[in-house]
């Protein structure tokens, strides 16, 4: 096997992740959060990029999901917020999906979405990377982004290196639109030297003669289908995942046909912790459940909550206990996001991963904040004057 073949687009894409070359700073603080991750899903086929997730949760479950949820949504409403020039064409299922031997992509887990989604996973041999070419050569070419601000380079003798992080300007959030920038008006226009075309009229192209096949249902569904999932049992106090407590009424009708503790599949979107997908065990529909601590679990993220309860173990008299949480996520709110800089790198990889950025959010905030209204203007006297009566008088006198 020499590479990847491919007879049309979403015939074979390939993931993989790599660290960036560049510390961004937070939107928040201006803090160096340090390099991102980067994980993308590339078509085999044109080499066009089909989705991408930037975080800092370094090459894991979450980094993976999100990236395919990326790469089979349609693109419109997810890139509203950003100036692009040509239409992002990715949207649709992959037939086969070319992966490493990393630990994520072995994980049932993860094997659990490809079957949803009804994707083959083909494993590549140890250290080969040739064998998926067209990823390995988009992160090459990644070098070619000229953004000199926060770039890491390699250290050369007698040469006076600079410090990225005390170099870094860019804002994350700014980070990964100018990524999405490079990834739909800038690589799909480089003409591939070997087939002599561009990866955008070989996608293009390779739609009208083959269209793709797309997920048959809303939004919901794709972000079902991609969730992270678990066996877990459903009682009396509903389903607890990790400390959160999940389940009111929609659990009821469940529990009267299965009995009071069933146990059941349930899924959960990693960016997102506010609620979870309770499978019912015959009928095998989804069933949305919030968690029952709605402050604490509103936009916190799975990898947040993990960092949470770590920090939190030390100091909980009681597992659980949702004041004692909520307290220890606000001390480390404060210890990673108000401080004046990190002391050492490990903290700064901390923060960062905390901080909960990732391209999700970057998306989900350019498609779902409305622009501001324009503020009023001013009503002149002669609009006064002209909707006031005829007749009527200045003041109008009301006697008791």
């Amino acid at each position: 096997m020499d590479g990847t073949t491919a007879a049309y687009p979403l015939d074979a894409v390939e993931v993989d992740h790599t660290p960036l070359n560049w510390v961004v700073i937070c939107d928040r603080t201006g803090l160096p959060l340090g390099r991102p991750m980067l994980t993308v899903v590339i078509d085999a086929y044109s080499n066009y990029l089909l989705g991408l997730y930037v975080s800092f949760y370094g090459p894991g479950l979450s980094s993976v999901s999100g990236a395919m949820r990326c790469a089979i949504s349609p693109k419109a409403d997810m890139v509203a917020g950003i100036k692009l020039e040509h239409r992002w064409l990715a949207e649709g299922i992959p037939d086969r999906t070319i992966l490493d031997n990393g630990l994520e992509f072995h994980s049932p887990v993860f094997q659990r979405i490809g079957w949803e989604l009804g994707s083959d996973f083909t494993y590549c041999r140890v250290r080969t990377p040739w064998l998926k070419p067209h990823v390995e050569r988009f992160f090459a070419t990644l070098d070619t982004i000229t953004l000199t601000k926060g770039r890491i380079h390699k250290r050369v003798a007698n040469v006076l290196n600079i410090d990225p992080t005390k170099d870094a300007s860019v804002m994350f959030s700014q980070f990964v639109r100018g990524l999405v920038q490079f990834a739909v008006d800038v690589h799909p226009f480089k003409v591939n030297e070997r087939k002599l075309a561009k990866p955008y009229d070989l996608f293009l192209e390779g739609l009208e003669r083959t269209p793709a096949a797309c997920f048959p249902h809303d939004m919901e569904r794709i972000r079902l289908a991609s969730a992270l999932s678990k066996p877990k049992t459903v009682d009396q106090g509903g389903v607890e995942l990790h400390g959160l407590p999940y389940g009111a009424g929609e659990l009821l009708p469940m529990r009267e046909r299965y009995g009071k503790r069933f146990k059941t599949w349930v899924k959960w979107d990693p960016d997102d912790m506010s609620r979870l997908w309770v499978q019912d065990p015959v009928d095998k529909h989804w069933v949305s459940s919030p968690c029952r601590w709605t402050d604490y679990a509103k936009d916190l993220s799975w990898n947040q909550h993990l960092l949470i309860r770590k920090f939190a173990r030390q100091e909980l008299k009681k597992n659980g206990s949702y004041e004692y949480l909520e307290r220890a996520r606000l001390r480390l709110h404060d210890h990673w996001m108000e401080a004046v800089a990190w002391k050492t790198q490990a903290d700064r990889k901390l923060a960062a991963r905390f901080s909960g950025a990732t391209s999700a959010k970057v998306f989900a905030g350019d498609s779902e904040t409305p622009a501001p209204p324009p503020p009023p203007e001013p009503v002149s006297n002669e609009q006064v004057s002209t909707y006031a009566p005829a007749g009527a008088e200045e003041f109008e006198t009301v006697n008791f």
